[in-house]
């Protein structure tokens, strides 16, 4: 099976510069040009960007954070979970860089909360948990106490109609440390709104095609 790796800059909201990159992995014909273009992922996508990461070159990161995601495909079932465990601590050590695995908010809750603790086992030494909200502001709310998480990612085109939830939201977790990463922003008003309230990184239309690189990831088991 061939998989597709993505590479896509995460900007400092404040600085306008890159300051992180998410690694993205698709397998088929998907040609995304977006974070948020992104949807289906799985076990074969996940374990792809954990790949890519540990073949590539030393320091073709620049020693920026690096972000990746971790499905319900993956995290839901205790086998798949427990092999991915083993190859993120192996990608983390070969990383020049931070990590941050992004759980995303489908991921099946009581079971999450059975996993939790081995999700917080994982942090150290640089490696970082955050939330991926799928949904829009009330899967936010509900998941913002269930985890000590080290960052959020919102989907911005899914928060437009409860845009003051999403402002209370963000600097809820601003008020606990908690980094806030914001994707399809999508025209310069919706950047200069964001600025205004708090929120960290920043992905999107408005960047222009904010896919850095691409290219295949052969060899995939």
């Amino acid at each position: 099976m061939n998989a597709h790796i993505w590479l896509f800059s995460i900007v400092e909201v404040k600085a306008h510069k890159t300051g992180m990159i998410f690694v993205g992995a698709t397998v088929g014909d998907e040609e995304p040009k977006h974070i948020h273009e992104i949807e289906v992922q799985n076990t074969a996508t996940d374990f792809a960007a954990l790949r890519f990461i540990e073949q590539a070159n030393h320091d073709w990161n620049n020693e920026l954070p690096v972000c990746v995601r971790l499905t319900p495909d993956t995290f839901n079932s205790d086998d798949r979970f427990e092999k991915w465990c083993v190859e993120v601590k192996k990608t983390h050590q070969l990383l020049n860089g931070r990590l941050l695995v992004l759980v995303q908010s489908t991921v099946d809750r009581e079971w999450f909360r059975t996993k939790a603790t081995e999700l917080n086992d994982l942090r150290g030494n640089g490696l970082e948990i955050g939330l991926e909200v799928v949904g829009g502001m009330d899967d936010a709310n509900s998941w913002q106490d269930e985890f000590d998480w080290n960052a959020t990612q919102l989907n911005l085109g899914k928060c437009r109609s409860e845009f003051s939830a999403f402002v209370v939201y963000t600097s809820q977790m601003y008020g606990k440390d908690i980094r806030n990463m914001v994707i399809d922003v999508h025209d310069r008003s919706e950047l200069i709104t964001i600025e205004q309230v708090y929120a960290d990184f920043a992905s999107g239309p408005v960047f222009g095609n904010a896919c850095i690189w691409n290219g295949p990831l052969s060899q995939l088991n």
